[in-house]
């Protein structure tokens, strides 16, 4: 034998028999078959060393005095149901060989044994289907502990996705709510806002302000059916091309202030502000903006420039006739001089 390999169990027999003769030659052969043996002379001992050290298999006569097979087979079956028990007795009435066999025996020998070559054999094969048995309830044990862990990954991967699932209606409220309000917001503000997707340069969003400064309607603008520049003014539509186009090329805001012309021929000064807008990669593929009407501002400060024109022309024509008055004056003086 290796000495490096662990050394074979040697099985445990327990033999019951109150016959000390039959006892004594089976108990003789099974140790010189290399088993380890342990002897009862009677049922109750029998149960006592059991119940303390247990067997690897039972030999177990039938008629008993004290306490029978009977009474002994079932204590030992539902102690260790994995524990062969091999009746061993006199009686060969089938009515007896079938009540053991339901009372939880693995085999049945007839006593006298004239060749114990043939307990033996009985015995190998009870102590194999046990082992087949342990080592099938152990694959059990097994195959129920992955089974019990997989449950419990899948019900905690089940809480985790009940608490994800719970979070997202939450973000989703809470991102409608936001929506809502940034649609009333817009909706209700007299600047226009506006968003443009580039891959396909058409408006992802246009508020309905567009209506009262465009004076054009929104599904218009958002079918895209007039060119982007249609209602610029044709004396600024290089200027707002070219910064428009920097959104793209270098990223940086713009800030303009241009004219438009709505259907009825009245033009309108329109201050715009538009962003760039990047995706997870940094890269700008939209582009927001906010368009105010300052035509009431643009005409106010025309005023007020003319305003200006007209008094600078006043004093100019008082410095005038100021400096012809005292050229007069002195003349006079002179003249009296």
């Amino acid at each position: 034998m290796d000495p490096r390999q662990p050394a074979e169990r040697i099985p445990s027999i327990l033999v019951v028999d109150d016959d000390p003769v039959a006892r004594t030659a089976v108990c003789g052969y099974l140790r010189e078959a290399g088993y380890a043996v342990r002897e009862a002379g009677g049922g109750g001992d029998a149960l006592a060393l059991f119940d303390e050290r247990g067997a690897d298999a039972v030999l177990l006569d039938w008629r008993m005095p004290d306490k029978g097979g009977a009474e002994v087979l079932p204590r030992i079956a539902a102690q260790d149901p994995t524990v062969p028990v091999i009746v061993v007795s006199g009686t060969s009435e089938v009515r007896e060989l079938a009540r053991a066999l339901r009372l939880g025996a693995w085999d049945f020998v007839i006593k006298p044994i004239d060749d114990m070559a043939v307990l033996h054999r009985a015995l190998v094969r009870c102590l194999l289907r046990a082992e087949l048995l342990r080592e099938q309830g152990r694959r059990r044990e097994t195959l129920e502990d992955l089974v019990r862990r997989r449950t419990e990954d899948l019900e905690d991967a089940n809480r985790r996705l009940r608490r994800e699932i719970a979070e997202r209606r939450e973000f989703e409220r809470a991102l409608a709510e936001s929506e809502e309000r940034f649609r009333q917001l817009m909706e209700n503000s007299s600047e226009v806002f506006w968003v443009r997707d580039l891959a396909s340069d058409r408006l992802l969003y246009l508020s309905p302000a567009y209506e009262t400064v465009w004076g054009r309607p929104v599904r218009e603008a958002m079918r895209g059916g007039n060119p982007r520049m249609g209602t610029v003014h044709p004396d600024d539509r290089n200027a707002l091309e070219t910064a428009m186009a920097g959104i793209v090329t270098s990223a940086t805001p713009v800030d303009a202030e241009f004219r438009i012309m709505r259907p009825d021929g009245e033009v309108r000064w329109v201050h715009a502000r538009a962003f760039p807008v990047r995706d997870g990669e940094g890269n700008v593929y939209r582009v927001a903006g906010l368009a105010e009407d300052v035509t009431a501002r643009r005409t106010a400060e025309e005023g007020i420039r003319a305003s200006l024109r007209e008094k600078e022309i006043l004093l100019r024509e008082v410095h005038h006739r100021v400096k012809n008055n005292l050229q007069l004056i002195v003349s006079l003086l002179n003249l009296q001089a």
